[in-house]
């Protein structure tokens, strides 16, 4: 009887009429749910408005305004940056996509009764206090790996076609399911993301809690991603030809161009299911953080003693963690390249008088000359951003007319640098602003900000800031002289919504992983598992390290003050240099550090990331292609 019942069931849940009414269903669902919400979500805001504008009335006025009492729920809707219709939609979208996917794939009733089994035992799990966070870890479990089979089910009937390059991709998604290796990945991927929630810590401030899990999540995902990726494209290829399973496809009218294709185009779109699954789950669960009381409150904006409010945690949480911020530098001073042709050619003739072996070699003459008169401009720019003691220096940010949202303040940032860094010294640092004075304790070599009404920003679009070293109003002055380091001292405005800013900074990381696809795949073509394993991890390590190698590189000049030649530091610039100017542009997308703290990747910065990557993908591609081509696959052995 039940086998009849299962086998009846099956049955309906495959017809065409069956899917299209739940279909139907589903998405009138989705689409009543959403707008009733929306239509209370603008309710909301409007009347928020009112009570912001009521605020700022006459007292007459006011009484007859008829405006509502601000509360905190109105307080979120005037002051909250997240666009909360698009958190909502997401988790709307998300949800109606899935299930409509589960059932045109014939899989509905399955899927729900699978759904409801998990979801009780993770329920039953979730209401008792001892089993509570291995219930959590459960149901996350649960519904990420949901998402993820049912996506890549849809990944499956999408690479059905019957071109080489689609059907080859089709058999690289279903061995990626297959290998124990990649199905280690995928499992450790679900299980650390479903669990990272519990290791967040309690106590600290709101803002550190979103934080750290934006980082650890966001790292652990590419990361994990990168690292499958780059095993499995190597091992798709490489075992192939090995174990010549190659042979059965290169026997069929299959070039080796379409192979290769084949095997990307599986990776990305393996990738692309895990990276879809794993940063959905990251964003909803952000906003589920965020949704819990910051230090200060009781609920989010309520303070303690029950008035709306926002508190400290809450206004950084949300003006400089989940934002979208952009950054303005100071403008440089303008260098006088004449005297610093000059100043450069005395240092040359004092050198001359000191090393005869200079003498004799024009071309060391010419690149110690270089080298000297990069040295100046650099000490020029290092004295504007210095500031003596007891003395004070105007910095102009300009180009800010258009580009700040009225409603959202600016923050400074900024870090001092003093001597040694003594982690014990405090510094007395004043800024004179348009806004007033500005007065704070600094520590050395550590970041520190506040932020500034948009009033301050004036017609030409500049904003002018007055350091002085020390505390006029008090009569403090430092001891030592500090100075700004090159990133040390900038003006963030947001400049998007952190929604689609989180969105460009998925298909960041999507996109990098192309090329860790392309370099494997390439790798394996003329190298064996082991070999081509490793020159991809080469490869991957040395394009993540390239932001680092830049920076160091400014430390190791090739010619010292005295001319004389460093030959180490020579040899470890001929190894970073290349590197740092390869993978420059890879390197300074940093999404993880941009996310983390609320930084801007713009579409433009999006595109010339994806044009640049994209290019070397091809590249990589095209070179593993012209090896392949001329492979023997014949008589190769593997060995």
């Amino acid at each position: 009887m039940i086998r009849n019942l299962l086998a009846a069931a099956n049955m309906l849940q495959k017809t065409k009429r069956f899917r299209v009414v739940a279909t139907i269903v589903v998405a009138l669902a989705a689409g009543v749910t959403y707008s009733v919400w929306l239509a209370d979500a603008i309710g909301e805001g409007r009347a928020a408005a009112r009570a912001f504008e009521a605020l700022d009335r006459p007292p007459a006025e006011d009484a007859a305004a008829n405006a509502p009492v601000l509360t905190a729920d109105l307080l979120r809707a005037q002051l909250s940056t997240a666009n909360a219709w698009v958190a909502v939609g997401v988790a709307t979208g998300a949800a109606t996509l899935v299930s409509i996917i589960v059932i045109w794939l014939g899989l509905a009733l399955t899927y729900m009764a699978l759904g409801a089994a998990a979801g009780a035992v993770g329920l039953l799990m979730y209401s008792f206090e001892s089993t509570r966070p291995i219930g959590q870890v459960l149901l996350g479990a649960i519904a990420l790996t949901g998402s993820f089979t049912v996506i890549l089910q849809a990944a499956r009937a999408a690479l059905g076609g019957r071109t080489p390059i689609l059907a080859i991709a089709r058999n690289v998604v279903d061995e990626a399911v297959r290998m124990k290796v990649s199905l280690l990945f995928i499992l450790a991927l679900i299980a650390l993301l479903a669990a990272m929630p519990r290791f967040l810590d309690a106590d600290q401030p709101l803002r550190y809690r979103v934080q750290s899990f934006l980082q650890y999540s966001s790292a652990l995902t590419f990361w994990m991603l990168a690292l499958l990726t780059l095993f499995f494209s190597v091992a798709t290829v490489a075992f192939e030809q090995r174990d010549r399973l190659v042979w059965q496809t290169m026997v069929k009218p299959v070039t080796p161009l379409a192979y290769l294709l084949g095997k990307w185009t599986g990776i990305m779109t393996l990738n692309l299911a895990l990276l879809g699954v794993a940063s959905t789950g990251v964003y909803l669960f952000v906003e589920v953080l965020r949704n819990q009381p910051a230090v200060g409150e009781t609920a989010p904006f309520l303070m303690l003693d029950g008035r709306p409010g926002v508190t400290q945690d809450r206004r950084l949480l949300e003006t400089q963690v989940l934002a979208a911020r952009a950054g303005a530098t100071f403008e440089e001073p303008e260098i006088d390249l004449e005297r610093a042709a000059r100043l450069a050619q005395n240092r040359l003739e004092d050198a001359l008088q000191r090393d005869f072996s200079l003498r004799d070699s024009p071309p060391r003459q010419r690149e110690y000359l270089r080298e000297v008169q990069n040295e100046i401009i650099k000490e020029a720019k290092e004295q504007y951003r210095s500031v003596p003691p007891g003395g004070q220096r105007t910095y102009v940010f300009s180009g800010l007319r258009g580009a700040v949202t009225l409603d959202r303040p600016l923050t400074v940032r900024y870090r001092i640098d003093s001597g040694g860094n003594d982690p014990s010294e405090l510094y007395r640092v004043t800024f004179l602003t348009p806004a007033g004075a500005i007065a704070q304790q600094a520590p050395l070599g550590v970041s520190t900000t506040f932020d500034l009404p948009p009033g301050v920003i004036d017609e030409n679009g500049d904003v002018s800031i007055i350091v002085i070293n020390g505390d006029p109003q008090i009569g403090v002055t430092n001891p030592f002289s500090f100075r700004f380091p090159p990133d040390g001292f900038e003006l963030l405005y947001t400049a998007g919504t952190y929604e689609a800013n989180f969105l460009r900074i998925t298909a960041t990381q999507w996109v990098k992983l192309g090329l860790v696809a392309s370099v494997g795949i390439a790798a394996a073509t003329f190298l064996s598992f082991p070999v081509a394993c490793l020159l991809a991890l080469l490869v991957l390590f040395a394009a993540e390290s390239a932001e680092f190698l830049r920076e160091s590189l400014e430390e190791f000049p090739v010619f010292s003050d005295t001319g004389e030649l460093d030959w180490v530091a020579l040899f470890m610039n001929m190894i970073a240099y290349p590197i740092t100017r390869a993978f420059a542009v890879y390197a300074e997308l940093r999404p993880t550090a941009k996310l983390v703290d609320g930084r801007l990747i713009g579409w433009a910065e999006l595109a010339g990331g994806v044009a640049a990557i994209g290019a070397w993908s091809a590249g990589v591609l095209a070179a593993g292609w012209a090896i392949f081509r001329r492979r023997e696959l014949a008589i190769y052995s593997g060995h």
